[in-house]
């Protein structure tokens, strides 16, 4: 993987995240892991929800805590509204429950940059949580080109499809439903999207669906679809090229 990495090209990436203060999570870890990226100019953007802001490393890129359960995407275009986006090559949404190799965002964004995917995941995995084996980790791939990326737990927009998808749209709060649509998007402008088999995340610290309510997040979901354009889920997971 590592013959895709960036080089001395200069790029800029953004990171966006949120922890669940004073419950266990990994989001020390992955602020550190994006804070040792070589390659790229990283700067980090974290909200702490329920409780007090961390300390240290993670505390430092703590932009604001917010102490009422509020959904993720509306937390996440709060961060969104700060930013001058045009100035980043990619916005990477993360969740606090993951745990990445060494390395992860140089060669993942690397890899995002060689292949040319505009959306792009990294694999699970196989001891994962997986609600969507097309997600799982395929060895000996470098990257799979695919009509689907999950909405997390971590996921890098390039440049070129900031415009079709933020701000996030809140009628979906836990973002279920996003996939149809930014496969729908994104094949209209004729743009790539894949999953990043070489650089794995592990996402088996904590079961998801445990701090919301599934049946709303999929009214919400439903509401959503119904409002949208958007690609069926069965046609949304297939592997187009390894």
């Amino acid at each position: 993987a590592s013959r895709y990495r960036n080089g001395d090209e200069a790029r800029r990436a953004l990171v966006l995240g949120i922890y669940l203060a004073g419950m266990p999570n990994t989001a020390d870890h992955v602020a550190s892991t994006f804070a040792g990226c070589a390659d790229l100019e990283v700067e980090q953007r974290w909200i702490a929800l329920g409780g007090e802001p961390a300390d240290g490393e993670l505390g430092a890129v703590t932009a604001m805590t917010v102490g009422e359960p509020t959904p993720k995407y509306a937390l996440l275009n709060r961060l969104l509204a700060e930013e001058d986006l045009p100035g980043y090559d990619f916005v990477i949404t993360t969740d606090d429950d993951i745990v990445l190799p060494e390395g992860f965002p140089d060669l993942f964004l690397g890899i995002q940059s060689g292949v040319g995917f505009d959306l792009a995941q990294p694999a699970r995995t196989p001891t994962s949580y997986v609600d969507h084996p097309i997600v799982v980790q395929q060895r000996g791939v470098v990257a799979r080109r695919t009509r689907f990326v999950e909405i997390g737990p971590l996921v890098s927009f390039g440049r070129e499809i900031h415009d079709l998808v933020f701000p996030f749209d809140e009628t979906s709060a836990m973002g279920w439903g996003f996939e149809n649509v930014w496969a729908h998007r994104l094949r209209e402008r004729g743009k790539s999207q894949g999953i990043i088999d070489a650089v794995p995340m592990d996402h088996s610290i904590r079961k998801p669906v445990a701090h919301y309510e599934w049946s709303d997040a999929n009214a919400d979901r439903e509401r959503y679809l119904a409002s949208q354009p958007h690609i069926p889920l069965e046609e949304c997971v297939r592997v187009l090229e390894v």
